[in-house]
């Protein structure tokens, strides 16, 4: 009889432990996956493609508390730029990273003619895999 009182109480003292060190553990886990959570970066209106020069100007901006690499940069059905090719001609190498909490502007050479008051869509791939994707305006 004393030694079931025993096994019960310590079964008890035993679950009030593990329950104990399970939440801060579920909350040091929970944290973790915040550390890789990757906000979008943000292509702002201020966006123009300069027709007469051949010059994309993409203002965008990185929320997130990582850096973010830009691996690419398409105008839909005209042209890609990637880390092959533009890129690495002028002020940046490949990829373009732009750091936590800031923004930027990045003037991207182009190849074609573009029509000034048009609107064209335009695509930035990331080197996570993220698609972002703006209207830009032709000045």
């Amino acid at each position: 009889m004393a030694d079931e009182k025993l096994t019960f109480l310590a079964t008890i003292i035993l679950l009030s432990v593990t329950i104990a060190i399970s939440f801060p553990i579920l909350q040091w886990i929970t944290s973790l996956t915040d550390i890789f959570r990757v906000e979008p970066i943000q292509i702002l209106h201020d966006s123009y493609i300069d027709s007469s020069n051949k010059i994309l100007y993409l203002h965008v901006k990185n929320p997130s508390s990582v850096g973010i690499a830009i691996q690419a940069v398409e105008i839909v059905g005209f042209e890609n730029i990637d880390s092959s090719s533009r890129f690495n001609r002028g002020n940046y190498m490949a990829p373009i990273i732009i750091n936590p909490n800031t923004e930027k502007v990045i003037s991207i050479m182009l190849s074609k003619d573009y029509v000034s008051g048009m609107i064209y869509q335009v695509k930035i791939y990331t080197s996570t895999g993220g698609v972002y994707t703006a209207l830009i305006q032709a000045k």
